[in-house]
């Protein structure tokens, strides 16, 4: 703790020259950064993205996403279904299995191995691509199928899309504004930011289809990927 000298008695002039323990408090004082350590502008953005993740709405996966301008917020959204609608709940399959599920609509009569990899709780592993349907226990062995290719959710909508419908049904211009989301945008994404205007995305979490990166970056919109 640093100590300053005692204060002047009454009609008694204050030495001008401070003490060496006011020196050091001053100098510490004039710098900022090691008085305030703090994360960056981007980070602190990508921080709020997350927090609002934590609202998405769909069981597959939880996307959030945040427009600024200037470091402002000017609107959140979250991946979920459409105001008034049902949540969609993949994990229906694990309650449900062979059944059609007239709910969701997202995921109908899925195969048998799928169950067994909600019973294992293991969704997050599993991803298609093509038609194959891969998934991985976490060790070195991969299983593949060629019959019953999962689809995406059908239901929700896209947490960088919820944000721009916002924004666009409260007046709010989203012209030369950035995106911070958690999960880089796909294509349909992609489009809808570039007719917004956005000139800069900052994603975390890369996706496994590149080509709503792919589209930004032929639209001249900055790109930054934060790991």
């Amino acid at each position: 703790m640093v100590t300053l000298g005692p204060a002047p008695k009454r009609g008694e002039k204050k030495n001008a020259k401070p003490n060496f323990e006011e020196a050091i408090l001053l100098d510490s004082l004039s710098n900022r950064n090691e008085v305030m350590p703090r994360p960056t502008r981007d980070e602190t953005l990508m921080g709020i993205a997350h927090e609002i993740a934590k609202r998405g709405t769909c069981s597959r996966a939880k996307v959030g996403a945040l427009i600024s301008r200037n470091g402002r917020i000017i609107v959140t959204g979250y991946n979920g279904a459409p105001a008034s609608m049902p949540h969609c709940d993949h994990r229906a399959w694990g309650r449900d299995f062979g059944a059609e599920l007239d709910l969701d609509g997202c995921l109908k009569d899925p195969p048998a191995w799928v169950k067994a990899v909600w019973d294992r709780g293991d969704f997050d592993n599993l991803w298609e691509d093509g038609n194959l349907n891969y998934y991985s226990d976490g060790s070195s062995s991969v299983i593949v199928t060629s019959s019953d290719k999962i689809p995406g959710c059908t239901i929700a909508e896209h947490a960088e899309r919820n944000a721009i419908a916002y924004a666009a049904r409260y007046g709010q211009g989203t012209d030369g504004a950035d995106l911070y989301c958690t999960h880089a945008p796909c294509v349909d994404c992609a489009r809808a930011i570039i007719n917004s205007g956005i000139c800069r995305v900052l994603y975390r979490t890369p996706y496994r289809l590149t080509d709503g990166l792919d589209l930004l970056e032929r639209a001249g919109v900055e790109i930054v990927h934060m790991p």
